[in-house]
């Protein structure tokens, strides 16, 4: 009797075309919104809120994997689940031996288990759980997070470095800056890293607002406004690596744009590449102390050795002296994070990282050879993602999950997933995106 009342209740809610969001969808999108908004609580109100926010992200998180689990979405997707699982235990195992073997603490062991499965278990979780609906509402909650913060990191890149906009209310450290007195800016987050890793993954769902079909005036109002919101995002940044990452994805979509274009659209695309040139080009203009302070910064780490290709292999491989500082059983699953280093001082030392700089380097040096099986994964992962990306562009003619893969192919390689919370999380949002364009293949963002 239940079930058939519950069967009228949504063919009646379909037929009057009002579409809710599912219990992980409100999951999912309250887990994106502390992530972007803890770091602005925290150095606007107060850094005692940190703690807080972060444990109640993460218990969502724990919310969502168990509402999956309980409600059978996981085992629908067996193979997959099966494959976490026993990924899951070897972290667990090791985990173990570390500690047994006098390698690790067990509140950092703790700190461990949660960087390293948290989030992709929360990803994999909300994947199999969330609908299209829910996929569209969350793309669309992104999009209007950078539109509306479009204008906070303008502001903060104009504004002295001393202005309160660009500072913490418990610190007296000064914001980062690119030279001649500009800021990095650091929008809702408390770092710059943050605020690069969420442009990134603004990037290509940027780019799938702009090839989406418009219908109404104020989609085509809110496609300008999520382009402008992003060409300001990326100019004023400061950072290098964001600066050449998005621009290299936004080249690849204007010209993917125009060849997977049918015939008779490929007019229109060309007017449109030229329409967003000249907005790049307008952007450039309006915000040209900010390009030309950071063309000296790259002119300025270039004379002083700090190439960045060079930073970009350390990256994907790690610093030179990794393999030196190597064990096989490693130093200890969560000791690469500046998580482990804030309990270790009892939270009066600097957040910063014990072992390495990079995230391959951080995997060898926590977990020694299960490190290694970790690489291994995320390269498996990221090329079958970007060639099953690839396939489904060519059959859909549009570029959204190919940029989107290649974005995240990148990400997991240089990211500082397993170092720092925000990137932590941002990148379990990232996978779930990811993954979620699979599953919807022909997904349409606008209606």
């Amino acid at each position: 009797m239940n079930a058939t009342a519950h069967a009228l209740g949504n063919a009646g809610t379909q037929a009057a075309g009002v579409e809710r969001l599912t219990r992980s969808g409100r999951i999912f999108i309250a887990v994106l919104l502390i992530v972007v908004l803890e770091g602005a609580l925290r150095k606007w109100l107060s850094s005692s809120l940190t703690l807080p926010l972060v444990l109640t992200r993460d218990a969502l998180a724990l919310y969502a994997i168990a509402h999956a689990f309980m409600q059978g979405h996981l085992h629908r997707y067996g193979i997959v689940s099966r494959i976490l699982l026993a990924w899951s235990c070897c972290v667990f195992v090791w985990g173990m031996l570390q500690l047994i073997m006098g390698e690790n603490e067990t509140m950092v062991l703790l700190i461990g288990f949660r960087f390293w499965l948290l989030y992709v278990w929360f990803a994999f979780a909300v994947t199999a759980s969330m609908s299209e609906h829910d996929y569209r509402v969350a793309i669309k909650t992104i999009l209007w997070i950078l539109v509306l913060t479009g204008p906070l990191v303008v502001l903060q890149s104009f504004s002295p470095v001393g202005a309160r906009i660009n500072t913490e209310i418990d610190s007296d450290s000064e914001a980062f800056t690119v030279g001649r007195g500009i800021v990095r800016t650091t929008g809702t987050f408390s770092f710059t890293a943050g605020q690069a890793a969420f442009v990134a993954m603004c990037t290509p769902l940027a780019m799938l607002m702009l090839e989406s079909r418009k219908r109404t005036k104020f989609q085509r109002l809110f496609s300008l406004a999520v382009l402008g919101a992003f060409l300001a995002a990326v100019v004023v940044s400061g950072s290098r690596g964001a600066i050449l990452f998005s621009g290299s994805l936004f080249g690849l979509y204007l010209l993917g744009s125009v060849f997977l274009a049918p015939g008779k659209r490929k007019v229109f695309a060309l007017f449109a590449t030229v329409f967003i040139v000249l907005m790049v080009g307008l952007s450039l203009y309006l915000f040209r102390d900010a390009v030309e302070a950071t063309q000296e910064r790259f002119e300025t780490a270039a004379g002083a050795g700090d190439v960045l290709g060079s930073r970009v292999i350390e990256a994907f491989v790690g610093e030179h002296d990794v393999l030196e500082k190597f064990t096989w059983t490693g130093h200890g699953l969560g000791m690469g994070s500046n998580m482990a280093n804030y309990v270790k001082t009892s939270g009066e030392g600097e957040r910063t990282f014990l072992l390495s700089e990079t995230e391959t380097g951080r995997s060898l040096l926590e977990a020694g050879l299960l490190g290694y099986l970790l690489i291994a994964l995320k390269t498996a992962m990221g090329l079958v993602g970007v060639a099953k990306s690839i396939f489904q562009t060519l059959r859909t003619r549009r570029m959204f999950a190919m940029l989107l893969w290649i974005a995240l192919f990148v990400a997991i390689f240089t990211w500082a997933y397993i170092g720092q919370l925000t990137i932590n999380a941002i990148l379990g949002v990232m996978l779930a995106v990811g993954l979620l364009a699979f599953k919807y293949p022909n997904f349409q963002l606008l209606k």
